[in-house]
């Protein structure tokens, strides 16, 4: 049978063209409230990049950016009634291109290995964990044997144990001997991703330990070395140093 002689032959093309213009009259009655829509659009982008198993390569967000500005160009040479729809993509493009750019911006050593051994950082934040132990966030960490390029630049850990002693005050340098190990991934799909959260947060390692936490103190009698005191005994007249038992990584 020939085309022609099909009964929808005739009425495809005025079917397109009535919705067509029945999209064309949506589009336009929402032209005073497009902006609203922006968030939206944006917020889609981001949501894409988070879905994406991968982190794209460089190419790709060069390609992103090229689809971006053609898209915004092209809305100014198009129909009223298709800007919107360009602006729109180009508003996904660059959600995405924004989340990528952070994940970037707040890149951050992240420790790939399990530690074990001396950690010393300042007392950035002080919280309590999900069991209701005492939780210390470090930054300027300093692990036994690893370089400074591969330490992460804040850890987080849960102290066990007795720690009656130690006063924790933001800003001061203490030492400790703890377990440290990545953040951990969701336990199940679609489950809270705290490895992505940490990242964000600049966290690069978690863990806990059970020795006694030291506050740092300048030795005195030998200039240039350094010894440590518990935290009670600081301001109380001379410090008496002690050595946290230390093992090496493994």
């Amino acid at each position: 049978m020939e085309l022609a002689d099909h009964p929808d032959a005739g009425t495809s093309g005025p079917r397109l063209g009535r919705w067509w213009s029945r999209a064309e009259a949506a589009l336009l009655a929402q032209r005073g409230q497009l902006l609203s829509w922006a968030p939206v659009a944006l917020g889609t982008g981001i949501g894409i990049y988070f879905a994406l198993p991968v982190e794209p390569e460089t190419s790709a967000w060069t390609m992103l950016g090229i689809a971006v500005i053609l898209l915004l160009l092209t809305s100014r040479a198009v129909a009223p009634a298709l800007a919107p729809l360009l602006l729109g993509l180009a508003l996904v493009g660059a959600g995405a291109g924004l989340a990528g750019w952070r994940a970037w911006a707040v890149a951050a050593p992240v420790l790939d290995f399990r530690y074990y051994g001396p950690v010393e950082g300042r007392i950035l934040g002080i919280d309590r964990s999900a069991s209701d132990a005492l939780r210390l966030t470090l930054d300027h960490v300093v692990l036994e044997d690893v370089p400074p390029e591969r330490t992460p630049a804040s850890v987080r850990v849960s102290l066990r144990g007795d720690q009656r002693w130690l006063v924790p005050e933001p800003g001061r340098v203490v030492i400790l001997t703890g377990n440290l190990s990545p953040p951990s991934g969701p336990p199940e799909p679609g489950d809270f991703d705290f490895r992505r959260a940490a990242w964000f947060e600049g966290l690069g390692a978690t863990g806990w330990t059970e020795t006694p936490v030291l506050a740092k103190a300048p030795s005195e009698g030998a200039s240039g070395s350094t010894a440590y005191a518990p935290a009670s005994a600081r301001g109380s007249g001379p410090a008496s140093t002690a050595t946290p038992a230390v093992s090496r990584r493994r």
